[in-house]
């Protein structure tokens, strides 16, 4: 169930990655992809809708609409949508149109509207497409086998892909053999150069990995391959700030890819800038606020920064939110230490405990707020329980306030 889920992020991530920069812009198309995202559907179609209406000869708004209606199972008012597209821009809606009809179990016209997208300017790769659970009713259809038949896909396409594959099944030597002999052919391609430099990066030679998107730059600088790439390679150069540069630059050019925002943060904190870190993570959690994982390294950031009023309210929604997570606790008890707050450190270290009751680092930390508060009884107990748990760096402590 996990990869069906998957593939079907996938799928929608592929679906909105096309879209032009004009489309791209505006705060509702942002919180209209997120609502996709959190599987907000009737929301993002009210969004979409909105924006319909403003520009009702925008495509790009009638896809992301139909797509709304598709999830919700609205598959007549979806697929008005999807032809009305596909009128004006043959092939663009085709993949979608051939998803609605598989759903609703006409395989002959979800297998013509296939045929439609492969013949397209839009084709999405092919494993994409064999891979994509939606469709899944029509494989064992005979429309489906006599479709496949056909070669589609030409060498450069196919190259790709499997260098792709290779990557993920961990053989970045053949990917690279791959990747060469398609460079000989298509010297001018830029995808090429970018993944042979990523899979460089891959078998951690750097310097071809430069060179190799380097290439991709002088090219193509604004390919999304391209700044992927490129990011990955300062990141591994530790220029955090060039990668996290990059990444932005990504996500304003597809800003469906929210994650992205979450590594530009994780950059600029790896840089020491933790101002900077905070600002793409803050308009990641504008989109998804009940991210509790956000959340909480807003309140980690907020701590850096020594603004410890705002990092005790995040970690405190994180505890809200999940307090089964005994790292949370841990985390808003060390606030509290830093904030001369020993009691509440003390009562959010129990509740870790609670959870994690073998924990040595965390009975360690109770022992030294016991400590702070004078408390030298309780604070003897949490250091002999630390130790017992494996913690040895508390006998110095244990000589000093226990008599060990």
């Amino acid at each position: 169930m996990k990869k069906i889920r998957f593939i079907g992020i996938c799928i929608w991530m592929a679906a909105v990655s096309g879209l032009p920069a004009a489309a791209q812009t505006g705060d509702n198309l942002n919180r209209g992809l997120a609502d996709l995202k959190q599987k907000k559907y009737r929301q993002a179609e009210i969004l979409f809708t909105g924006m319909v209406r403003q520009q009702p000869d925008n495509m790009e708004m009638l896809m992301l609409r139909g797509e709304a209606l598709f999830f919700q199972k609205d598959y007549d008012k979806a697929l008005m949508d999807f032809y009305r597209v596909e009128q004006k821009k043959p092939g663009m809606a085709s993949l979608w149109i051939a998803r609605t009809y598989s759903q609703t179990g006409d395989a002959e016209k979800a297998v013509r509207a296939l045929e439609e997208h492969l013949k397209s300017s839009f084709r999405r790769p092919e494993s994409e497409i064999r891979l994509d659970t939606l469709l899944r009713p029509l494989e064992n259809t005979s429309a489906w086998r006599t479709l496949w038949k056909k070669e589609w896909y030409g060498n450069l396409e196919k190259g790709i892909s499997e260098a792709r594959y290779e990557m993920k099944r961990g053989t970045p030597e053949t990917a690279l053999n791959g990747l060469s002999r398609l460079l000989d052919q298509y010297p001018d391609e830029v995808r090429l150069w970018a993944l042979r430099g990523r899979t460089h990066l891959f078998n951690e030679d750097l310097r071809k990995a430069e060179q190799d998107i380097n290439k991709a730059m002088a090219l193509q600088p604004e390919d999304t391959v391209t700044l992927y790439s490129a990011a990955l390679l300062a990141l591994k150069k530790g220029k955090y700030a060039e990668s996290a540069g990059y990444l932005l630059k990504l996500y304003r050019k597809v800003p469906a890819r929210f994650s992205l925002l979450l590594k530009c943060s994780d950059a600029w904190a790896q840089a020491g800038r933790y101002k900077e870190a905070m600002n793409p993570l803050l308009e990641y959690m504008r989109y998804f606020p009940e991210d509790i994982k956000a959340v909480f390294r807003a309140g980690e950031l907020a701590g850096k920064m020594k603004d410890y009023r705002n990092a005790l309210k995040y970690l405190s929604v994180a505890v809200a939110k999940d307090p089964s997570t005994p790292v949370y606790f841990v985390a808003r008890a060390d606030m509290y230490v830093r904030v001369h707050t020993y009691r509440y450190a003390v009562d959010d270290y129990a509740m870790a405990l609670d959870l994690d009751p073998t924990n040595g680092d965390i009975y360690f930390s109770r022992a030294q707020a016991y400590l702070k508060m004078g408390d030298n009884r309780n604070a003897c107990f949490d250091l002999r329980q630390a130790l017992h748990y494996g913690k040895k760096e508390v006998v110095p402590y244990l000589q000093k306030y226990c008599g060990y």
